[in-house]
C-alpha cells in the first residue's frame, strides 16, 4: 500500500492520514510485510510532486511487476 499525504494538503488533514497508517503498520508488521506499507509526506499541498510520484512508480514496480 502506497499512500502520498502531503502536509498542506487543503482538501484532507494529514492528522488522520498519521493515524491510519500508525494503525495500518501494525498489522502490517504482524504480517511481516512491513516493507509492503509505504507513506509519503511531502512538504506541499493537495498534488503529487514529481519525487513523489516517481517513488511511487517505482513500488509499483516492485510490487506489481514483480521487481523485487
Amino acid at each position: 500500500f502506497f499512500v502520498n499525504a502531503p502536509l498542506h494538503d487543503g482538501n484532507f488533514d494529514v492528522s488522520g492520514v498519521r493515524e491510519v497508517i500508525a494503525s495500518a503498520a501494525k498489522i502490517y508488521e504482524l504480517r511481516n510485510a512491513k516493507d509492503r506499507l509505504t507513506v509519503m509526506y511531502p512538504d506541499a499541498g493537495h498534488s503529487f510532486p514529481d519525487e513523489v510520484r516517481m517513488k511511487a512508480y517505482a513500488w509499483l514496480d516492485k510490487w506489481l511487476k514483480g521487481k523485487r
